[in-house]
């Protein structure tokens, strides 16, 4: 599974804020998860300091809602992120993550936290 390692992080000992990683390993309970990253290297990060995409529905509502308010500039790469989490494989998911890091204004239309999607699972009765 990707995340982006916030890109506000205040604290991060492994200084890889605004990159991407693939978690390794977690513990939930302990809010420990552990991130490897392309150089091989490896953080300890809280749910709240990784960004995951949210679902394709909610992207695409996202969209639908604001296709006429929004400039194109900006519509263009959550339309390509839309369809990547609609039609994409897992490599497209990366790219999608990709798209959405570089293009500051539509991350609030296509991130959230992973201790947030953690919560949405667990109230639809997910573990």
């Amino acid at each position: 599974m990707y995340v982006l390692v916030h890109p506000g992080l205040e604290h991060d000992p492994a200084e890889k804020q605004n990159e991407i990683g693939v978690i390794a390993y977690a513990d939930l309970p302990r809010d420990d998860v552990f991130v490897r990253f392309d150089d091989g290297a490896q953080g300890l990060y809280s749910a709240d300091a990784l960004l995951m995409l949210m679902s394709a529905e909610q992207v695409h509502q996202y969209l639908s809602d604001m296709a006429y308010d929004v400039a194109f500039t900006d519509l263009k790469p959550l339309v390509q992120i839309d369809l990547f989490l609609r039609y994409g494989s897992a490599d497209k998911q990366r790219t999608a993550l990709e798209l959405a890091r570089s293009n500051k204004n539509i991350q609030q239309f296509s991130l959230e936290t992973l201790e947030n999607k953690l919560e949405i699972h667990q109230s639809r009765g997910y573990e």
